[in-house]
């Protein structure tokens, strides 16, 4: 009957719970591992109810005031822009210029008292032609029938700005007869007409290539009419 007794009396020893008895079966190791991981966990925890919390605080009263984090805000550096494409074209060659001559006074040469058939003839160059060009004074008759222009060629003119003076003759002039002087300008391709036309001042056989200017050749300035008077 004893031992009856005794086999149906409640342990003095509590029920351990299942944790426990999880717990007691592990290892030194094990233990540690499993005590790392709550830690670890119940950091987690806190970390998101402080989150959390944040978060309600900030949409509730606005942004916490600084408690002495430092915020530093990057500013974009500026970017250089883009370079535009050039659209100046290449260098061009400066336009064709004919110059601008006038001529302004008619002289007797070599101190004589009336306009004989030498004169001095004073141009003034206003504009200089282009570089490549040369500035030509010739003496223009109207004679024939029909009456046409003959053109003399009598002088080459620096092509400088300012005052030139220049002595020519009239070969063949008659007392009284006329002429109209003027300035030319002349491309590359025609200075060899004038230096013909010059060298043949006086024949008359040349004067069948002296009915026309050069299409090369340009008159720009206006006429000076001059009379031989002696």
């Amino acid at each position: 009957m004893l031992d009856d007794d005794r086999a149906r009396k409640p342990s003095d020893r509590p029920h351990k719970n299942f944790l426990s008895k999880w717990i007691d079966g592990l290892g030194a190791a094990e233990k540690l591992i499993a005590s790392l991981t709550a830690v670890v966990v119940a950091i987690g925890v806190l970390g998101t109810g402080v989150y959390y919390a944040l978060n309600v605080w900030t949409k509730t009263f606005g942004r916490p005031s600084n408690t002495g984090t430092l915020t530093t805000t990057l500013t974009p550096s500026p970017t250089s822009p883009s370079p535009i494409p050039s659209t100046t074209s290449p260098t061009a060659l400066p336009p064709t210029t004919f110059g601008n001559a006038q001529i302004s006074n008619v002289t007797p040469a070599a101190g004589g008292s009336c306009i004989g058939n030498s004169v001095e003839v004073t141009v003034n160059v206003l504009d200089p032609a282009s570089v490549s060009r040369e500035l030509w004074l010739m003496a223009v008759v109207m004679t024939g029938t029909p009456i046409h222009p003959v053109y003399y060629a009598k002088h080459k003119v620096a092509n400088t700005a300012g005052a030139h003076r220049v002595n020519i003759q009239f070969i063949g002039a008659s007392v009284g007869s006329a002429r109209n002087l003027v300035m030319v300008s002349s491309a590359q391709n025609s200075l060899k007409w004038l230096q013909d036309n010059l060298t043949n001042d006086g024949n008359p056989g040349w004067d069948i290539h002296r009915v026309r200017l050069p299409s090369s050749v340009q008159e720009i300035s206006r006429p000076y009419k001059v009379i031989r008077r002696c």
